[in-house]
């Protein structure tokens, strides 16, 4: 009887050990996945908008949201934003939503919905983007700029 009880013991902490373990990678592999899009989105955001050419941002657009809206549409949106002038500073990056699978169920896709502050040297807008990563390549599902310069 005291031997049973030992390997039940025995059992119960090595599934105690594999959970946490398993639970530690999960949450390990999910904030990469944050990271990845949070470093991601800045960089694609700045690099269009420090030269305000919207093909370099037009390059990361999912076909949905290019089929939705035409690179026309995008080249002539950039032109209104220029108003907001050269960049300053990126003053915050917020995760406002996301999905993320565990790693166990051996999905690569994610969405993450960001939101930028980009200090311009006219406003500081507030950008709101949505992510869609699959495999290994994040795409840009929307990409919305809020400013005072375009709503008066």
């Amino acid at each position: 009887m005291q031997r049973r009880l030992t390997w039940i013991i025995l059992l119960l902490a090595t599934l105690a050990v594999a959970w946490s373990l398993t639970h530690a990678i999960n949450l390990y592999t999910q904030e990469q996945v944050r990271e990845s899009g949070r470093e991601w989105i800045v960089e694609v955001t700045l690099d269009a908008m420090a030269s305000w050419e919207a093909e370099k941002l037009i390059d990361h657009l999912a076909p949905e949201l290019l089929d939705e809206t035409p690179a026309s549409s995008w080249s002539r949106y950039f032109r209104s934003l220029s108003a907001l002038g050269e960049w300053e500073a990126v003053e915050a990056v917020e995760i406002t939503a996301e999905s993320l699978p565990d790693w166990w169920q051996g999905s690569r896709e994610a969405s993450l919905d960001i939101e930028l502050r980009i200090r311009f040297a006219n406003d500081a807008p507030t950008i709101r983007t949505r992510l869609h990563r699959d495999e290994d390549t994040w795409r840009i599902r929307r990409f919305q700029v809020l400013t005072r310069l375009l709503a008066a």
